[in-house]
This record gives structure tokens, C-alpha cells and sequence, in this order.
């Protein structure tokens, strides 16, 4: 894969990957609102809500191109294209999320994923959980007609929590984020359940 040295704008990027951008902007949306309604369990920098949000919206840029081993090639998207207005720890993160947006979750994967180890150390658990709720986030849109939206929550920290979706596809866009709320229920400890209202 040919690395850009000419930074380009995030709408770009999109437009070249022929990104689903409605769906991309629905779980931006919803990980933007997940990291700020989770903010007194994971006590993350403020400022990652908008990295939340931008994973979101690229979390598939490399879809069009072959649902099959997409999230693999979205990482690496993210990680040889430099995109304005983003530090380069920044697209780590982005592309550790892209990479954990889809299969199951699994911590060993850690051991050989190259997003996660090019991010200093420090970085790193803010990233998985970053990660987790764009994943979650992926789930409140299965449906992929951004119909889906969070309705209310209970998220205490120290036991199971439960945020209520509504919308005419809640019903199935719920099905998935409760499967996808495992890396975020492994991550912090706390077991997460999603339901329609």
C-alpha cells in the first residue's frame, strides 16, 4: 500500500473510500454520547470524545471496498494516510478502532496488533476503551438506517448497567450492541445491557 505524505481532509478521505457516511456519522454520533454518558466510569480526557466520534465515522472507510477483512484494511487506511487536523497517535487510535469494530472480542489479539503497539503505552487502554464504544456505538445502527437512538441509561460503577434504545429497528439494532458491548464489559468490569424501549 503506497503511503500519502500529502495530509488529506477527513471528507476526502471519505469521498476516495466511498465512505457510507450516513452510517458513519450515526455511530460518530452515538460514540461521541456513549463516551460522555460513560465519563465518570472511564475519567478519559474530554477531548477523546471527538476521537470517539471521528473513529466512528471511519470505522468502515475501507468497507466499499470488500466487506471481507475490511476492518483489517480501514486500519491500515488509517494508519498510512495522513489526515489534517489529526496527530499521528490520533490515527492510531482511529485505526485500533477500526480494527475492533467487528469479530469477537479478544484480548490476545492485542499481542500481534500493530494500531495497539505503535501507540505509547500511555495511550493505549484509552484507545481500547475508545475502541469499545465505537464498537457498541456500530451496534446501535446494525440497521443501518440511523433510526436508533438512545432513549435513557443507568450506567452506575460499580454494577451491571443498561441503556434503553427506541426507534422502529431498536429491537434489532439492540440484538447487535448487546453482542458488541463485550470488549467495553471485558475493559472496564462492569456488565453493560442494551434494550429497546
Amino acid at each position: 500500500m503506497a503511503v500519502l505524505t500529502e495530509p488529506l481532509t477527513v471528507d476526502a478521505l471519505c469521498e476516495h473510500h466511498h465512505v457510507d457516511e450516513k452510517h458513519g456519522h450515526c455511530v460518530g454520533c452515538h460514540a461521541a454520547a456513549l463516551f460522555r454518558l460513560t465519563a465518570h466510569i472511564h475519567s478519559l480526557d474530554r477531548e477523546l470524545a471527538e476521537i470517539a466520534y471521528y473513529s466512528g465515522l471511519l470505522h468502515n472507510v475501507a468497507k466499499a471496498a470488500g466487506k471481507k477483512g475490511h476492518h483489517k484494511r480501514g486500519r491500515d487506511i488509517l494508519l498510512t494516510t495522513p489526515l489534517e487536523g489529526f496527530s499521528e497517535n490520533e490515527q492510531q487510535m482511529m485505526a485500533l478502532a477500526a480494527y475492533f469494530h467487528r469479530k469477537k472480542w479478544k484480548r490476545e489479539k492485542l499481542e500481534t496488533e500493530i494500531s495497539y503497539h505503535l501507540l505509547p503505552r500511555r495511550l493505549r487502554e484509552p484507545a481500547l476503551l475508545v475502541a469499545s464504544l465505537v464498537r457498541l456505538a456500530d451496534g446501535l445502527d446494525h440497521s443501518r438506517t440511523q433510526a436508533s437512538q438512545i432513549a435513557d441509561y443507568e450506567l452506575p460503577t460499580t454494577g451491571p448497567g443498561i441503556v434503553w434504545v427506541a426507534g422502529p429497528q431498536a429491537e434489532k439494532d439492540a440484538r447487535k450492541a448487546n453482542k458488541k458491548a463485550d470488549m467495553w464489559s471485558a475493559l472496564v468490569g462492569l456488565p453493560l445491557v442494551v434494550q429497546p424501549v
